[in-house]
């Protein structure tokens, strides 16, 4: 089993260096927006999330089209539908690990957000790669 990840990880160094880099970019976005909404606008900490989430996808799904897999000369529509499905998985997930951080653990929102970004990133990437951009042949 090791061998087999090595060997994915050995060949997708690129776009994995490169998804990483998105989605430190794509953090950066979703923390920028969630503190304008949150502390600036004083929203309560589901809206500032779901609006800081809905802003860093958008980023998110753009960057990783047109850069990481390049995708950008393909039909939009079902890579798009296909990110909206990982999208809504990962939200969920999100929204589940932040409110279990703030009501449970009594932490800050930020914590729970960096919590949900580490558990979702992993698979992120596989649906990416595997489902949403799958490479094309030439």
């Amino acid at each position: 089993m090791n061998k087999i990840i090595i060997t994915f990880i050995k060949k997708n160094k690129i776009t994995l260096l490169t998804f990483l880099t998105v989605g430190a970019l794509s953090a950066g976005v979703y923390f920028l927006s969630f503190s304008i909404c949150w502390k600036l606008l004083r929203l309560s900490y589901p809206y500032a999330i779901s609006i800081a989430y809905v802003l860093s996808v958008l980023f998110h799904f753009t960057a990783n089209r047109n850069i990481t897999f390049k995708s950008y000369g393909t039909n939009i529509l079902p890579q798009t539908l296909k990110y909206l499905t990982m999208v809504i998985m990962n939200y969920g997930i999100t929204l589940l690990i932040v409110n279990i951080a703030v009501e449970i653990l009594h932490l800050s929102p930020y914590i729970g957000i960096v919590c949900a970004i580490g558990a979702t990133v992993g698979s992120g990437y596989l649906m990416s790669r595997l489902w949403v951009f799958p490479v094309r042949m030439h």
